[in-house]
């Protein structure tokens, strides 16, 4: 890339004000009349998501009153940006600033004070993302309200969390609304469109016409509960056909996502089932346990991999234990969806050449991001001072590869 010249990365999809409630135990009663059941799948589940409508008609109740049924201890709320595209342009803007890239972000907010947060958080976390074609309607804001129990399954994994959404604003932006130059970006991130689903159903025509520009397109994943309503016998859609798949250069997603999209019950045949669609790269994150992924031949961007395992970070794990790491688990993987998006845009800018890219290399900054996201609360970090984040991710990469050359798991 000739110097001076900016790497352009447009993204649209999920961006959404997080509510989090810490400290919500799924083991009482008035949790318990609330989940979701074989004959009515409205309720809630540990670890998925509700749509606010379908939870109030289910239980007869407001969203107000649900909350107040569920926050036994009157626990006040910690607002944060969400949302598996914002957050990840977020985090790789508080990482990289504007020295290389010039980052774009498409999608609606809605006239009211969720709204209004997020512009003001986004001013303040990222003041280089473009918000041109980030535009106000008549609309609530996207919301989605995180029930946090840090006590879930006995703490293993930091717990567990539980999620009532609003669609709102970004259940009405459509491909029309993309700006005219969206395709001719370097970089292309459709970020967790299974919350913007108009856009999600078009993405199979939307990818293949950022393929055929020439743009790496990054795909991340969110729980597909729209879909998951309609078949949850049948694998998830990810656009209008399986075709998508051929027109993506790298999937991010977690484990579970990964078995309903692919129809499998295994990450193994997650993985084979899109490799038969012609996914070139796939990384897959599986809680605790390490990250998999690959990049097989014919892919366009990275250097061959056809099986990628890297554990999770053993010193995020161990400032949990010592309690100077948080338990809260909110935007952890699109933390590491930043990550994986920051080190293959360092990469490109640094001059390695499409397909020279290393996976391991962004897989691993991938994990250090998404471990940073476990020292505050909620998938932004607020930065005190510019380079926070930078500092503690670095930190963590430090350690990280000298597990690695040690070889702990």
């Amino acid at each position: 890339m000739p110097e001076n010249q900016k790497f352009i990365i447009h993204a649209t999809g999920c961006c959404l004000v997080d509510t989090i409630y810490q400290g919500i135990s799924f083991s009482t009663d008035e949790f318990k009349s609330l989940m979701r059941t074989p004959d009515d799948p409205r309720g809630l589940k540990p670890g998925q998501l509700v749509f606010t409508e379908d939870l109030e008609a289910m239980s007869g109740l407001s969203l107000n009153e649900i909350i107040n049924r569920l926050n036994t201890h009157a626990v006040e709320p910690v607002k944060n940006i969400g949302g598996p595209a914002i957050v990840a342009l977020i985090a790789m803007s508080q990482m990289m600033g504007n020295t290389a890239v010039k980052i774009s972000f498409s999608q609606f907010y809605g006239n009211d004070e969720n709204g209004q947060y997020i512009l003001e958080r986004l001013k303040k976390s990222a003041p280089d993302i473009s918000l041109s074609h980030y535009t106000e309607i008549q609309e609530s804001t996207a919301e989605t309200i995180v029930l946090s129990d840090p006590d879930f399954d006995e703490g293993d994994g930091g717990g567990e969390r539980t999620f009532i959404n609003t669609i709102g604003s970004a259940g009405l932006f459509t491909e029309k609304d993309l700006p005219e130059n969206f395709f001719s970006a370097d970089m292309i991130v459709f970020g967790g469109t299974g919350l913007t689903p108009i856009i999600h159903e078009k993405l199979t025509e939307l990818l293949q016409k950022a393929f055929d520009n020439g743009a790496v397109s990054i795909v991340t994943t969110v729980y597909d509960f729209l879909n998951e309503k309609k078949s949850p016998s049948a694998h998830w859609p990810l656009g209008s056909s399986e075709r998508s798949y051929e027109f993506i250069d790298l999937l991010v997603t977690d484990k579970e996502e990964a078995l309903r999209l692919s129809g499998q019950n295994s990450v193994e045949k997650a993985i084979a089932q899109f490799r038969r669609w012609g996914l070139k790269a796939a990384v897959i994150t599986c809680g605790a346990k390490p990250v998999c992924g690959y990049a097989d031949p014919g892919n366009r961007l990275f250097e061959v991999e056809e099986a990628v395992s890297m554990p999770v970070s053993s010193l995020v794990d161990d400032e949990i234990a010592a309690g100077l790491a948080g338990g809260d688990t909110t935007g952890c993987g699109d933390n590491f969806a930043g990550g994986i998006i920051t080190s293959i845009a360092s990469q490109l800018t640094s001059g390695i050449k499409k397909g020279a890219v290393n996976l391991s290399e962004a897989v691993q900054l991938g994990i250090c991001t998404g471990g940073a996201a476990r020292y505050h609360i909620g998938g932004v970090m607020q930065e005190e001072k510019a380079g926070m984040k930078f500092s503690l991710v670095q930190r963590l990469l430090k350690a990280y590869k000298e597990q690695e050359r040690a070889g702990i798991e």
